[in-house]
């Protein structure tokens, strides 16, 4: 969950990085920005149908995805044109969709069925808390420091996450389990 807060507060706000790369980067106006939208919406639809062919979310996909974001976002801050921005809006709008479905599916498999619901109501919380907030600080990074470089610490955020996360996994998988312990669910798997 923390890694998805990252992910929503810094890398998904698309609608004020993108007003802010059309408008005060690349000189562009309302069409072009529409336009950026329209290249976002085209990788999310995409990875929307990619990802509901799979049956069992892996964590894998998760942090490939993750660190497919950071990428996306670190190269749509070192964009030197409008139309190389807009591609890489595709690859972005896929791979977000794709960490997003993925984390959803996850906590939504591995919760215990009992209290599924409160977990996915702090799940959501978190999932939509995150985007304004991080509106709030890639807008004043932006007006401070410039939009690319909120893009670019957006993007080191954000793969510091899934860094993060791939150890804070890789450390559980190797320490053994008690008998007792908590059960790891059959519908998750890490590889």
């Amino acid at each position: 969950m923390a890694t998805i807060f990252c992910l929503t507060m810094f890398a998904t706000n698309f609608q004020v990085t993108n007003a802010l790369m059309a408008t005060t980067v690349f000189h562009k106006g309302a069409t072009a920005y529409g336009l950026l939208g329209s290249m976002l919406a085209v990788g999310s639809l995409t990875g929307a149908l990619l990802n509901a062919r799979r049956t069992i979310p892996k964590l894998r996909t998760l942090l490939i995805a993750m660190t497919s974001v950071a990428v996306c976002t670190l190269l749509m801050a070192l964009a030197p044109s409008y139309w190389l921005f807009a591609l890489i809006l595709i690859p972005a709008g896929l791979s977000s969709m794709t960490a997003l479905t993925t984390s959803n599916s996850t906590v939504q498999l591995t919760s215990d069925p009992t209290m599924r619901g409160r977990v996915m109501a702090l799940y959501m919380a978190i999932n939509q808390g995150g985007a304004p907030v991080g509106a709030m600080l890639i807008g004043a990074i932006a007006d401070h420091l410039g939009v690319r470089y909120a893009l670019g610490l957006a993007s080191l955020v954000v793969l510091v996450a899934a860094l993060a996360s791939s150890l804070v996994v890789r450390r559980r998988r190797l320490q053994p389990t008690a008998p007792g312990a908590a059960m790891q669910p059959a519908a998750f798997e890490e590889d």
